[in-house]
């Protein structure tokens, strides 16, 4: 009879250690935690891809016109303020009153399109903006200012523009049925760092207050902010972009929105902020009173593209952990190097999602990367179990598994609370599913 050769210890332990659910376990768990490199890799890749958007985002802005927002108008009229010594000199200064007016009216109509550099697009507008409005006579008075001392003839309106490079076409004020033209820059840089002002003559005869219209033709890209600076401020804008988004200080009173675009008006007391409408020598804030739209581009892949990447773990780990169940439950072997190709493909999926969602949108490169990652495991796993009914089971598993992950993404406010319940029932069944299992052994 053939002597059968006895096989070494070192055989003889590895066969004992791959029979060993303890020691499969940890190696699966290792590899898990081994995937979650590459993942954070992904990570900073999608980042580095929202960053390159952002500098093209910069870049057109720039050369077109950036963020606008509009802040006036302001009258500023300068008086002298005297110092008198302890030698009994007096030396004279120059300072500025500020005035806003009693109502403004604000309409605005916005002509939104978008401009392209490779992949990435902006939104840019074009604007025509009225502003109308009544001034009532500068109260002098009650800020313990002397009328002789008063500087009626340098008066001034000034507008503030945050990219005076999106006028364009001249500006005048209508004042009183009188026209004046603005000039680039304002008198007082603290109040109003960048935008335009005009000399109003006119107020040097009567004093009194007066009615104004200014029509400012102004481009800009993905904002649009006023300030509500009359003592009843009225705004209504309008536009063909149908995904705005309202915001700032303030919403709107009433809004409609549909496929042809928006409009939104708004309806802003002087009660409702928080500087006043005169002052005199002082620097107002109140750039927390600004109100306006921003014009989004609908469904941002990026940040979704993140927001699933943080789902990776998850999504390894479930199914790792079903492959586990069937090497215990079914007594099939499963290497090691096995679980990594499933891993790699698992990691794969959110490469294919950034890359295919650039170019065609989120949700159909969701439904791509996905099908074709559930076809691969799909197809391996067969050959892995060599049993039908099993690979089925993992198929069905893999869908449900991305499209529960799709499902929170498109949630907001209940992606919390969704995302507990399917981890809850995945444990449920998983306790389920191996209850007969013998830890120490094998299943009864």
């Amino acid at each position: 009879m053939e002597n059968l050769e006895q096989p070494t210890w070192i055989e003889r332990l590895n066969d004992s250690l791959s029979r060993s659910v303890t020691v499969k376990l940890i190696s699966v768990t290792f590899l898990v935690l081994l995937l979650l490199i590459p993942q954070s890799m992904i990570t900073s890749l999608i980042r580095e891809r929202e960053g390159n958007m952002q500098d093209v985002m910069t870049d057109i802005s720039g050369k077109w016109s950036g963020s606008q927002q509009v802040a006036g108008p302001v009258l500023v009229i300068p008086y002298h303020y005297n110092v008198v010594s302890d030698n009994g000199k007096v030396t004279r200064f120059k300072k500025y009153a500020f005035f806003l007016p009693d109502t403004l009216e604000i309409e605005s109509r916005v002509t939104p399109e978008k401009r392209y550099r490779g992949i990435y697009s902006i939104i840019v507008y074009k604007s025509e903006i009225s502003l109308s409005g009544v001034y009532p006579r500068p109260d002098f008075a009650s800020m313990g200012i002397a009328e002789q001392d008063v500087l009626w003839s340098e008066a001034a309106v000034q507008i503030g523009i945050s990219d005076l490079r999106g006028i364009v076409d001249n500006v005048q004020i209508d004042w009183d049925s009188r026209k004046y033209g603005f000039s680039p820059g304002n008198t007082n840089k603290e109040l109003i760092p960048s935008g335009i002002s005009a000399n109003i003559a006119g107020l040097a005869g009567g004093h009194s207050g007066g009615r104004f219209s200014i029509h400012l033709a102004l481009k800009g890209s993905e904002n649009l902010w006023f300030l509500p600076f009359g003592k009843e401020t009225q705004a209504r804008v309008s536009s063909t972009w149908n995904t705005p988004s309202f915001t700032g200080a303030f919403l709107p009173d009433q809004r409609e929105v549909n496929n042809d675009g928006f409009n939104a008006t708004w309806k802003i007391l002087h009660f409702n902020r928080n500087y006043p409408q005169q002052w005199a020598d002082q620097v107002q804030s109140w750039s927390d009173s600004a109100f306006g739209i921003n014009f989004l581009i609908p469904a941002d892949h990026y940040l979704k593209s993140l927001r699933s990447s943080k789902y990776s773990i998850l999504v390894i780990a479930l199914t790792f952990l079903v492959f586990f169940l069937i090497e215990i439950i079914n007594n099939q072997k499963i290497h090691p190097v096995q679980y990594v190709l499933v891993g790699m493909a698992l990691t794969l999926f959110y490469v294919m999602l950034l890359s295919i969602s650039e170019h065609i949108g989120f949700n159909p490169a969701y439904i791509i990367a996905s099908v074709l990652v559930i076809s691969m495991i799909f197809l391996y796993s067969r050959t892995i179990v060599d049993n039908n009914r099993v690979a089925l089971l993992m198929l069905l598993f893999l869908i449900v598994n991305y499209g529960f992950i799709y499902i929170i993404i498109q949630l907001e406010s209940y992606s919390l609370l969704v995302g507990s319940i399917g981890l809850f029932v995945a444990l449920a069944v998983t306790m389920y599913v191996s209850r007969k299992v013998k830890w120490y052994g094998r299943k009864e």
